[in-house]
């Protein structure tokens, strides 16, 4: 058999997309292992590639090493979700009532285009082609809000939870929901309502997704059974604990320290 030989930077990005790709995708899901050997030979590569791409995504809460099971796709707590829900609703509503203000003409038609070519997805139940079009909506209004900075932490959130967020367009009336937020969200920016642009997004956000819905229809594992905010991720080392002194016994007598001689 032929040396394997290392891989360049290119390919351990490429590996990293790869990866991050099915995650998002929803082909790994939380709690799923990720098999070393396998990207070997998928990739042709060492394992020193796949090890680099794969702590990348640890770095950025794609990804989680366990203990004697290695690699696998990070699954986060509901308080955790919850808590990014929260941030998420108040951000996209910022993003909207910018965009209210900010968006040009041709980007109003656009997100209006976007609208239309939704309900055909929505018709066919065409869960996966809406989920294209629900992001480049939102994808509009980011850029339209004119803020690289906030739109940035719009999108870094709204890649942990994507893979949470593609099971509430798959119940019934799921999608026709999330159109209708998309709608009142629409005629806000067409008039340049940013008070009411912000408002019907966050509505859309909190209320149209039906988070207490999401979180009860999450298949079993998911979702990590650790609630604690104390208790540290797992695959990490626990923090040393400092040996604790025994304590005397009720009634006992303690020797006195001997007192030193002075000088």
């Amino acid at each position: 058999m032929a040396p394997v030989r290392p891989a360049p930077p290119n390919r351990q990005n490429e590996i990293r997309a790869w990866i991050e790709n099915e995650i998002l995708e929803g082909h790994l899901r939380p709690g799923d292992r990720i098999s070393e050997q396998e990207l070997c030979q998928k990739f042709a590569v060492s394992r020193t590639p796949v090890r680099e791409a794969l702590l990348q995504l640890a770095s950025v809460d794609l990804v989680e090493f366990r203990s004697r099971q290695g690699a696998m796709v990070l699954r986060i707590s509901v308080r955790q979700i919850a808590s990014m829900w929260e941030v998420m609703t108040s951000l996209e509503g910022l993003c909207a009532e910018l965009a209210a203000r900010r968006m040009q003409r041709e980007e109003r038609a656009a997100l209006a285009a976007v609208h239309e070519r939704s309900r055909h997805f929505v018709a066919e139940n065409d869960v996966a082609g809406y989920d294209d079009c629900n992001r480049e909506f939102h994808e509009i209004i980011y850029a339209g809000c004119r803020n690289d900075y906030l739109a940035t932490h719009v999108r870094d959130i709204r890649r942990r939870l994507r893979t949470y967020r593609r099971y509430p367009f798959q119940r019934a009336g799921g999608m026709e929901r999330s159109l209708a937020g998309h709608e009142a969200v629409l005629k806000a920016l067409a008039v340049g309502d940013d008070a009411g642009a912000g408002s019907a997004m966050r509505e859309h956000v909190a209320g149209g997704l039906s988070f207490l819905d999401l979180v009860a229809e999450l298949p079993a594992g998911a979702v990590s059974d650790d609630e604690s905010p104390d208790m540290p991720p797992r695959g990490r080392p626990r923090p040393r604990r400092e040996p604790s002194v025994p304590k005397a016994p009720q009634g006992a007598r303690t020797r006195p320290r001997a007192k030193r001689a002075s000088t």
